[in-house]
């Protein structure tokens, strides 16, 4: 469902736009400051000098004229700013197609700021042993509420799946998990180095077992059991 929403907008701007060069998409990662503590991500806490509330709507502002359309809000944890949902009500207002990324742990608290976006992507590792390995405890009870809620006020939904040496020989629940809740979910690896910092990641993969799962995945990929439940196409998978 996602990605279909995303495609017919890229697909209706390109249209718009033949002959023209202009930017188009937009990752924004809106602050550093998260609740989650991953372990392969060094975020925490807000870096200092962040955007305030009216320097966000004024380079939203620049980003239309630009003719940027599309924007995903990421961070750290979006949610945690707590202007968020006035940004993403200013966004909406201007007509940019808005995606939220989050861990999922506060958009229950949060959602009625939120529930104008047009898609939500959540991060999922496994079932609720593997997933609270490398995420807070009562993390993965957060995100199915987030699942639940989300589509019960039918926003289009996304997962993200972080593949490390905690979750690579089951990701296969993953799968479970998306096919319960009819949607998919999008397969990167852990990083050499922790996100935001220059120490290594201690959840990476070697490289034996990185490209044994990504095989994994690309039978899951040509599978036709599995193959609408994996976001990422089969091209990306064989050039991870």
């Amino acid at each position: 469902m996602m990605r279909q929403a995303v495609g017919s907008v890229i697909k209706a701007l390109l249209y718009a736009r033949m002959g023209q060069k202009s930017p188009l998409i937009v990752s924004w990662k809106i602050t550093n400051a998260c609740n989650g503590e991953c372990l392969y991500c060094s975020y925490r806490t807000a870096s200092p000098g962040e955007l305030s509330f009216c320097q966000v709507l004024d380079i939203l502002d620049q980003m239309w004229a630009a003719g940027i359309r599309f924007i995903s809000f990421t961070g750290g944890e979006p949610l945690v700013r707590e202007d968020i949902g006035r940004i993403i009500q200013h966004a909406k207002k201007q007509g940019f197609f808005v995606k939220l990324n989050s861990n999922g742990i506060l958009l229950k608290e949060r959602f009625e700021e939120v529930k104008n976006v047009d898609g939500i992507q959540l991060s999922l590792d496994g079932k609720q042993a593997v997933h609270e390995q490398t995420r807070p405890r009562g993390a993965f009870n957060k995100i199915i509420e987030a699942i639940e809620i989300a589509q019960a006020y039918r926003i289009p939904l996304l997962l993200n799946t972080v593949i490390s040496k905690y979750n690579f020989d089951c990701l296969q629940d993953v799968l479970d998990i998306c096919k319960e809740y009819k949607i998919r979910s999008c397969f990167q690896p852990a990083r050499l180095k922790l996100l935001g910092a220059e120490k290594s990641d201690t959840a990476c993969l070697g490289e034996r077992e990185y490209k044994d799962v990504i095989r994994h995945l690309i039978s899951f990929k040509k599978d036709p059991k599995y193959r609408k439940l994996i976001f990422n196409s089969l091209s990306g998978l064989q050039h991870l």
